[in-house]
């Protein structure tokens, strides 16, 4: 376990997904969700799809290949390439067990910097191969919610740029053809059990840059900036009242017409021979 450390947050990574598995204030208070039996995990990490494909499948190159949802890195140990206080580096490379899932080489660097109170995460994508690389990448923390005994979930609300959204549909985990309006007067939407009713609520066309988990009972707020990310998700599973997970997204989970056939995936970044790609998000916790 690789632990980073401030005056304000100590931070736990695991070189196994390279997922962050806990973010505490020096009184005690934890901002990460425990893997708890509502949701196993911490913040996974996605890559190299983000959602489900259609039958947790696709084909490339007149080739069959299954996948199931969010892709492999979450359950794989990355090198931990540098560990220091504040900040650590992680990789994942392709390998056989990959190429069986996903045919392209591929390295995936993971960095968490921690400055006081915020916590930087840079994704890079390097293509080492001679050939186009497909891929998707995206966050995926759980944030406690409640965080502090004495609050409830609907305690918390979530404080938005704008007052009015589009949500993409779902249908059994795939998109739909019907968007719904999110209406959200005074930027402040109070959480409660009903809104994740009919899955989560996704938002396209990088329609968010910043959001803010905040408590009306204590100055508790987590404050996630992902600027110009395409895509945007907000999760928890239906009828608890635990944790909610905020999700930045480059790539997001096949239309339920889609064909299956990769190339035509929308959603995927191709990284040419050569190239990389980096994108990154911060989180602030008071």
């Amino acid at each position: 376990m690789i632990t980073l450390l401030s005056d304000k947050l100590t931070v736990e990574v695991s070189a196994m997904g390279a997922e962050i598995t806990s973010i505490k204030t020096p009184g005690g208070s934890e901002f990460l969700w425990q893997a708890g039996e509502a949701w196993k995990r911490h913040a996974p990490v996605l890559f190299p799809i983000v959602g489900r494909l259609k039958g947790d499948a696709y084909s490339y190159q007149q080739q069959a290949y299954t996948l199931s949802q969010h892709g492999f890195a979450r359950d794989m140990k990355f090198s931990v390439l540098g560990a220091e206080p504040d900040h650590c580096l992680l990789l994942l490379m392709d390998s056989p067990a990959t190429r069986e899932k996903y045919p392209f080489p591929f390295e995936l660097e993971i960095s968490h910097q921690l400055k006081r109170n915020e916590l930087e995460t840079v994704y890079t994508i390097n293509n080492p191969g001679r050939q186009p690389l497909p891929f998707s990448i995206g966050a995926h923390p759980g944030f406690r919610c409640p965080i502090e005994p004495h609050e409830s979930f609907e305690d918390y609300y979530l404080l938005f740029e704008k007052e009015e959204y589009q949500l993409t549909q779902l249908n059994g985990g795939l998109r739909t053809n019907e968007t719904t309006p999110l209406k959200v007067p005074g930027k402040k939407l109070k959480l409660t059990a009903e809104l994740f009713a009919k899955d989560a609520l996704v938002f396209e066309g990088a329609q968010l840059n910043t959001i803010t988990l905040a408590s009306s009972r204590s100055n508790r707020r987590i404050t996630m900036r992902a600027n110009q990310w395409p895509y945007f998700g907000i999760w928890t599973k239906p009828g608890q009242k635990e944790f909610i997970c905020l999700e930045p997204w480059y790539g997001i989970a096949d239309h339920e017409n889609h064909s299956g056939a990769l190339d035509k995936k929308e959603g995927l970044q191709w990284l040419e021979a050569g190239e990389s790609f980096s994108c990154f998000f911060s989180t602030a916790f008071i």
